[in-house]
């Protein structure tokens, strides 16, 4: 009997990253007592009672919310809200506005949306090690763009030391011929924790008053 898989779909199913196999088979000390410990993901689970206790009290629901509401990438109350708090927190030289922001269901979500409609085939982002492994799904299975990664030795990815490191990374590659068209950022990185600052190593801070 012929596959009902597309050629295209068998070739994606290939590149299914490992830890979907332990995800289907995770550690439980009643329910799955013989399964897989995961230590392969970053999740904050100091932050889990909290998290569920805030989201079982605050339950405000509306019948808009059954609907297709106003928006397909985040309603605008939600992208309000997000652009009141990321101007406050990170107080950016120009202000950001609702029509600024995309809701996506999850980051990778948004990385791999990012890769498909800001990169071409072939392209290059750098990413500095260690990284988390399924970066290279994200932005190779559909959109075909390419990992190019940066050691730091004990360098901190985060730090402005590591502007020098990323800048040579770009020449080398810029001079084998290959097309670098993004930097990825992860804060807090993953699988270190570790979250970018804004003191410089003078103390002083980054933002501009």
């Amino acid at each position: 009997m012929a596959s009902t898989i597309s050629t295209r779909g068998e070739a994606f199913a290939e590149k299914k990253p490992v830890f979907f196999r332990v995800l289907d088979n995770l550690w439980n000390p009643e329910s799955n007592p013989e399964g897989i410990v995961n230590i392969g993901l970053a999740e904050n689970a100091l932050l889990h009672r909290e998290l569920v206790e805030f989201m079982n009290s605050e339950h405000r629901t509306v019948p808009h919310a059954l609907t297709y509401g106003d928006s397909f990438s985040g309603s605008k109350t939600l992208r309000q809200a997000l652009s009141r708090f990321l101007n406050r927190k990170f107080s950016p030289q120009k202000p950001l506005l609702p029509s600024n922001l995309l809701v996506t269901s999850g980051t990778s979500n948004a990385i791999e949306c990012c890769a498909w409609s800001l990169f071409n085939a072939g392209d290059y982002v750098l990413v500095g090690r260690p990284y988390w492994t399924a970066f290279k799904h994200l932005f190779g299975t559909r959109a075909r763009v390419n990992i190019l990664e940066v050691s730091f030795g004990q360098v901190d990815p985060l730090s402005l030391q590591g502007i020098e490191l990323y800048e040579e990374a770009y020449k080398t590659a810029v001079d084998e011929g290959k097309r670098v068209r993004a930097i990825l950022l992860c804060s807090p990185n993953n699988p270190l924790g570790s979250s970018h600052s804004d003191a410089r190593p003078d103390g002083q801070s980054l933002k501009q008053e």
